[in-house]
């Protein structure tokens, strides 16, 4: 593994959940972000932050909280390894800082989360040990905050034991854009693949962990996710993912 900066200690022995944050150039957005973790009302757990050679004060919003106590680990990538790369580092280190975790998440460097959020979604883990991932309703929020949109997201696949009728049902109706911030089991996550160099990598993460287990949604909207408007595209997309023109 290549080196990296990194700012934060180490515990002897780690929570049970630990959160990964692939970060790029959200300085702006990024203090709200890292509040809204830190006031979590579930305060035992670490929050790994990988930084893909932003170009703006990320490096410095993180590390000024990272010096307030030790829940917080900042890393910065020695070079730019693009979306896909930098959410793989993000689960692997995370792994490593807290090797014991049962739980883990990925968080975006610009979206806001409920002090309940992760608490909620631990209980609901606990409560169903057929479940291997959770997540809320959530509501878009536009770039000044503002929430632009009023009827949440829903979809679920508690109650589908058998696995085709599991993977059928994520397959057509899940909304990864969504789903892929939720509260999943670490061990479940890596035997699914974590994120594959290929194009929409979260909606293939998320149909290899249907045939782990069930998904399930808590009603709470919990989550307030920062909208830029609909600009998908392929081309956007191999920017993103493959900043190095590779493999595609």
């Amino acid at each position: 593994m290549a080196s990296c900066v990194r700012f934060g200690t180490l515990p002897m022995s780690g929570p049970r959940v630990v959160i990964g944050a692939p970060l790029y150039n959200h300085a702006d957005e990024l203090p709200e972000t890292l509040e809204s973790l830190l006031i979590q009302s579930y305060r035992d757990f670490r929050l790994v932050c990988v930084d893909d050679q932003s170009t703006d004060a990320t490096g410095e919003v993180v590390q000024r909280y990272a010096a307030r106590g030790s829940r917080i680990v900042y890393t910065r990538n020695p070079s730019r390894l693009g979306m896909i790369d930098n959410w793989r580092r993000a689960f692997d280190l995370a792994l490593e800082d807290t090797p014991d975790a049962e739980y883990f998440a990925w968080a975006s460097d610009h979206d806001i989360w409920h002090p309940r959020w992760l608490a909620t979604l631990m209980a609901e883990l606990d409560a169903h040990p057929e479940a291997v991932l959770a997540y809320p309703r959530n509501r878009r929020i536009g770039p000044d905050g503002v929430i632009n949109d009023k009827h949440p997201w829903e979809f679920a696949t508690d109650g589908l034991d058998d696995l085709r009728a599991r993977f059928k049902r994520t397959m057509r109706h899940m909304s990864a854009g969504n789903m892929i911030y939720g509260l999943g089991r670490a061990d479940a996550i890596r035997r699914a693949g974590v994120f594959r160099h290929v194009l929409v990598p979260d909606r293939l993460l998320l149909m290899e962990l249907a045939l782990e287990g069930q998904f399930r949604q808590v009603p709470d909207i919990l989550w307030f996710r920062r909208w830029y408007g609909p600009f998908f595209s392929l081309q956007r997309q191999r920017r993103a993912f493959f900043p190095n023109g590779r493999p595609l």
